[in-house]
């Protein structure tokens, strides 16, 4: 029965749509896909000796299509009861889905993110003062070994604000497991010495999904420092 088939088809496919959309889409895009369901019963099922009418019967109108004959509102009582029941129970059954797949989806998934800042130390006294400034498009190399003994290599660069950012969406069993951070080059004609103690940063990585982690500023600095320094 081709209202049988359409039942096969969103149990099987359905599921699976959602999985994956939690898993690599948007909030919206879920959600709409969550509420094609209900919309599809609501337009589609008539169910009326096991078939699908395809057309939903609008307010005020009394006759429904069925076998390519009009026939007057005159369906039984328990027909009505029948098809009432067989749509709430295809609904508890989508809704059942819902919820397992959301939370199947939830529980493999896992986000992380490494995030820090280069600066330039104008005046080369160890802290970040007035006359210093970020780095922009300075680049910064990210190891990360998962627990499942994979190396992953990352490069990124920082933005207008001297801020680089790397971030990974994996499996749980897969997650990072310990980290090494350490730039690359500033990119910048004058201050492009790294100062002792910025060569790089390993560190363990056990945030819980979602949460980030802050690495200290990578520091360079000038060849000479300036006599306002002084």
């Amino acid at each position: 029965m081709r209202g049988r088939n359409y039942l096969e088809v969103i149990i099987v496919v359905y599921p699976i749509t959602l999985c994956l959309v939690s898993l690599f889409g948007k909030t919206k895009t879920m959600l709409m896909i969550i509420r094609l369901p209900a919309r599809f019963i609501l337009l589609c099922v008539d169910c009326k000796h096991g078939k699908c009418s395809q057309q939903r019967t609008q307010p005020g109108r009394s006759q429904i299509r069925s076998s390519g004959n009009y026939l007057a509102p005159t369906l039984s009582t328990a027909n009505n009861s029948k098809s009432t029941v067989l749509i709430m129970e295809m609904r508890r059954l989508l809704l059942a889905l819902c919820l397992f797949a959301a939370s199947f989806s939830c529980a493999i998934a896992w986000t992380g993110e490494i995030h820090g800042r280069v600066v330039c130390d104008v005046c080369d006294d160890s802290s970040i003062g007035p006359e210093d400034h970020v780095l922009e498009g300075a680049e910064v190399a990210v190891l990360c070994i998962t627990k499942s003994g994979e190396v992953l290599n990352y490069q990124a660069f920082t933005n207008s604000k001297g801020v680089y950012t790397v971030a990974e969406t994996m499996p749980e069993s897969d997650r990072w497991d310990a980290c090494l951070a350490r730039p690359i080059s500033s990119f910048h004609q004058q201050c492009n010495r790294l100062r002792d103690g910025s060569s790089g940063v390993k560190f363990t990585y056990n945030h819980p999904s979602g949460h980030s982690y802050t690495i200290k500023p990578f520091i360079y600095r000038l060849a000479e420092v300036p006599m306002y320094c002084m």
